[in-house]
């Protein structure tokens, strides 16, 4: 039966399916020093997460600083930490008076060189001015707590920033929360920091992993997306089929469908554009192979055997499971069920 979509627009910024998830995090930000880890391919929710678990009253009163890491050619050496720590001026002249360490900051972050000490002389040496760096920015957080850092999709983070965080989960300040997401599709070795970090005594680290939305979940959120509480099971398997219950391809799904909206339409409808420009700039970032059997995947649209795949790919037997490996190991293939 159509949809009339009468309440399409209406509901942003909803989470569907996430429950147990949401408060596996909560519980744990209750419990500080604590490090959460976000994990999840591009589009499963993890901003909305983050932003959900802040909104909770459980965390009133709780001081916030966050950035995201960016896909830059050359990354500013602990540069997310640094445009975290940007907004702290707010929160400095209600804190106590900042340790002389912490004017090593002042240089990096001209925006509170005002609220901190005068710099320390520099020590002549790049490794004991790195120590130093990480300690001031430790003793910061220190004096800010009750506070929670969020740093999203670290997977784009320099070795500066990772060194920084394993530095700081060594050691993590006792009233601080650290959240840090990723996409483990873009982390080689499946290390976000390049290494396995060790927790401080007495600190917890909590990793939720989010995946696709189960058919019922792509129900739930199309219903609420659209303001319509009657959308039918087979709508929401043939848009689970459609998005692979990925949350930010459904919801662009949905805003994409006319009106009244109805099943035939998801056959008919364009990519919608912000999907399109995100598969192309996951293609682009996959090796040329990679990308060749992806593109066979595509044109063959349906699951096809190995086999078939790098024929259409041009590929030879080895490269071509070489190439399907790639592919899988960055999400932009599934295996068939």
């Amino acid at each position: 039966m159509p949809l009339s979509g009468k309440g399409r627009g209406m509901t942003n910024g909803v989470l569907i399916g996430r429950t147990a998830e949401l408060a596996a995090l909560v519980s744990a930000a209750l419990r500080p020093p604590a490090v959460l880890v976000l994990e999840g391919e591009a589009g499963t929710g993890k901003t909305r997460l983050a932003a959900e678990l802040l909104a909770r009253p459980e965390l009133a009163g709780t001081r916030v600083l966050a950035a995201r890491c960016r896909p830059q050619r050359e990354p500013f050496p602990c540069g997310v930490v640094v445009e975290a720590l940007r907004d702290a001026g707010k929160y400095l002249p209600a804190a106590a008076s900042p340790g002389p360490l912490t004017g090593v900051l002042g240089r990096h972050l001209p925006e509170l060189a005002p609220l901190l000490p005068p710099a320390p002389e520099p020590l002549g040496d790049r490794r004991a001015e790195a120590h130093r760096f990480f300690r001031a920015v430790r003793e910061l957080l220190d004096l800010l707590g009750p506070l929670v850092l969020v740093l999203e999709d670290v997977q784009w983070a320099d070795d500066g920033t990772r060194r920084l965080l394993r530095f700081l989960m060594g050691d993590l300040p006792a009233g601080t929360v650290l959240l840090v997401s990723h996409r483990p599709e873009d982390v080689p070795g499946g290390l976000p920091l390049g290494r396995a970090h060790r927790p401080s005594p007495g600190s917890s680290t909590t990793l939720v992993r989010l995946g696709p939305l189960e058919p019922d979940g792509v129900r739930r959120l199309a219903s609420a997306l659209l303001g319509e509480p009657g959308v039918s099971d087979a709508f929401a398997a043939r848009l689970h089929d459609r998005t692979a219950g990925i949350p930010f391809v459904v919801e662009e799904v949905v805003h994409a469908l006319p009106v009244p909206v109805t099943e035939a339409a998801l056959d008919t409808i364009e990519v919608p554009t912000l999907v399109r420009e995100a598969i192309v700039e996951r293609l682009g970032s996959l090796p040329l192979v990679a990308r060749r059997i992806t593109e066979a995947a595509a044109v063959l649209a349906e699951p096809a055997p190995v086999e078939l795949l790098t024929a259409v790919a041009g590929l030879g037997a080895t490269r071509g499971r070489q190439a399907l490996v790639l592919a899988l190991e960055r999400a932009v293939l599934v295996e068939a069920v």
